[in-house]
C-alpha cells in the first residue's frame, strides 16, 4: 500500500512506516484493511493541509498486556495491531462523540462514511477501532486485530 498512499497523499505529507518484522498476523480480508487504512490516510491528509508526517505501525500485543492494561474493551487475548499517527490539526472536542457516526462529516463534499467503514470492517474481522487525540496536535487510530498463528498461505 505504501506506494498508492504515497501517490494518494502527495508530496507534502511524509509517510514512515515502523512494520513489526516478522509482522505479527490476524486473518483478515486484505482488500478491505485496504481500504479502511485508505481512508483514514485521506482523512489524515485532509486534517494536514500545509502537509505533515503520517505514520503506520504494526506490532503484536499479547495477553500478557491486555491483562496488565485491564481493558474493559479488549477481552484477554494475543492481538496483531495497527496504528495510524497523523500530525494533524486534531479532532475538535465537541467532534469526538461523532466522528465514527454514518453520514457525519466535517468536509465541504464527501458522504461521511470514511471512518464508519473503518470500524465496520474492523469489527467484522473481531478486531476493535479506536483514536486518541494528541497533544498539541494530530490523531493516533488504532486497529486491534485477534492474532492468528501464521499467515496464510496462497
Amino acid at each position: 500500500m505504501a506506494p498508492l498512499l504515497t501517490r494518494l497523499l502527495g508530496r507534502r505529507v511524509l509517510i514512515e512506516l515502523d512494520l513489526e518484522r516478522p509482522g505479527p498476523c490476524a486473518r483478515v480480508d486484505p482488500s478491505h484493511i485496504d481500504q479502511a487504512l485508505m481512508n483514514l490516510a485521506v482523512n489524515a491528509r485532509d486534517a494536514m493541509p500545509r502537509g505533515g508526517k503520517l505514520t503506520i505501525q504494526t506490532y503484536a500485543v499479547t495477553s500478557a498486556e491486555v491483562r496488565k492494561i485491564g481493558s474493559d474493551i479488549l477481552p484477554v487475548a494475543d492481538y496483531t495491531a495497527l496504528s495510524v499517527t497523523d500530525t494533524g490539526t486534531g479532532i475538535q472536542q465537541e467532534l469526538l462523540t461523532k466522528i465514527f457516526d454514518p453520514f457525519f462529516t466535517t468536509k465541504d463534499e464527501g458522504m461521511g462514511l470514511g471512518l464508519s467503514l473503518c470500524r465496520t470492517v474492523v469489527e467484522q474481522h473481531g478486531g476493535t477501532l479506536r483514536f486518541a487525540p494528541q497533544q498539541p496536535h494530530g490523531t493516533v487510530f488504532f486497529f486491534t486485530l485477534p492474532a492468528a498463528e501464521t499467515a496464510a498461505t496462497l
